[in-house]
């Protein structure tokens, strides 16, 4: 049977609900792709935090890094590219006194730790990706 009221070279007429479906369903699967690219690749911030009941630290350790007699509250930033290896921060104060650490990732806190004298923050990178 022929429809006298369809034009000719046309085909079925879809509905405008369906198309805004198919719209809305290819949003959100670019979003979600885009979004797990964007952790692949970002950069990570690692912040490392070290305080004492007083003014100053014996020793302050980080990673590959120390400091004698630093002036607390204290802190450090580094980015990495991948979350791998460990992370660590280690600090000893006076006799007596309180030592706190805290290891922060992408604005995190991951690890963190307070004990008197000497204190120590580690966490393992990989089980964070």
């Amino acid at each position: 049977m022929i429809d006298s009221h369809a034009s000719p070279g046309t085909g079925p007429q879809r509905s405008p609900a369906r198309a805004y479906i198919a719209v809305a369903a290819s949003v959100a699967v670019l979003l979600t792709a885009g979004f797990f690219t964007y952790r692949a690749f970002a950069d990570h911030e690692i912040r490392f935090e070290a305080d004492t009941g007083s003014d100053t630290a014996l020793k302050i350790t980080w990673n590959t890094s120390s400091l004698a007699n630093a002036v607390t509250p204290w802190s450090t930033t580094v980015t990495v590219k991948e979350l791998q290896g460990r992370a660590s921060v280690t600090v000893l104060a006076a006799d007596g006194d309180t030592a706190t650490c805290k290891i922060i990732v992408d604005g995190d806190t991951v690890a963190d730790g307070s004990d008197t004298r000497a204190v120590g923050c580690y966490i393992d990178l990989a089980t964070l990706d």
